[in-house]
């Protein structure tokens, strides 16, 4: 292969691999960020589905002595009725939840994770949630958590009995874990679009170099112009 050849050669290689990781790269980003969104929208829409699952839950059983109440919360998170299983199917395993019911004055009567006597008072104006919830309307907030110093994501309804505001219920998320989902979507949709151009790098290179070999073979067969 002459070097004019070899030139030409290398060039269409890196021209055409630059042009499909280009391609790729605006794939793989308007890939992501639509994803994500939607992952975001039903992470969204499971966490206000699962408060409302715990309201009508508690509901039901309301009102409960305070132990009671703190059992049931741990329970309801540990091993959650069939209704929570099913509110999003494959969702509920991936994303650890945490119960909180607390009472009209502020009190926690219940909580999965952590002893209500040991609590803070929640009719705070840092927990906006509670302060909606506890007016009847839907609240949510994303803080770090007093409790646990963690990042979470809250979202609360009110808890109504004998058509009177009884209390609230609060469902909160960690952050780190929708994150983490976050980075699995980003790191596959980038992993995927590197084999791409991986697959096609070969591909490409295989492919110009057998056309260039059929090109060079073409040319030595050809007869030489006859001199005038």
């Amino acid at each position: 292969m002459s070097s004019n050849h070899t030139k030409l050669f290398y060039r269409l290689i890196v021209g055409n691999l630059a042009i499909v990781a280009v391609i790729l790269a605006v794939a793989a980003a308007v890939s992501y960020h639509s994803l994500n969104a939607e992952y975001l929208r039903e992470i969204e829409g499971y966490h206000h589905q699962l408060t409302g699952i715990a309201e009508h839950y508690l509901e039901r059983v309301w009102p409960l002595p305070e132990p009671e109440m703190d059992r049931l919360c741990k329970e309801f998170v540990a091993d959650p009725p069939a209704e929570v299983a099913g509110a999003k199917p494959g969702a509920a395993p991936k994303l650890p939840i945490r119960l909180t019911v607390i009472a009209t004055d502020g009190r926690v009567l219940g909580d999965s994770q952590s002893d209500p006597a040991t609590m803070d008072n929640h009719k705070t104006p840092d927990r906006p949630e509670i302060l909606d919830a506890l007016e009847g309307c839907p609240g949510q907030d994303t803080r770090c958590s007093k409790t646990l110093t963690t990042p979470y994501r809250y979202v609360a309804l009110p808890l109504n009995a004998k058509g009177q505001i009884v209390g609230a219920v609060r469902i909160s998320m960690p952050v780190v874990a929708i994150s983490q989902a976050q980075t699995v979507i980003r790191d596959t949709i980038i992993w995927t679009a590197v084999m791409c151009i991986v697959v096609f790098a070969a591909v490409g290179l295989l492919a110009n170099w057998v056309w260039y070999a059929l090109t060079k073979r073409t040319r030595a067969a050809k007869p030489p112009a006859d001199p005038m």
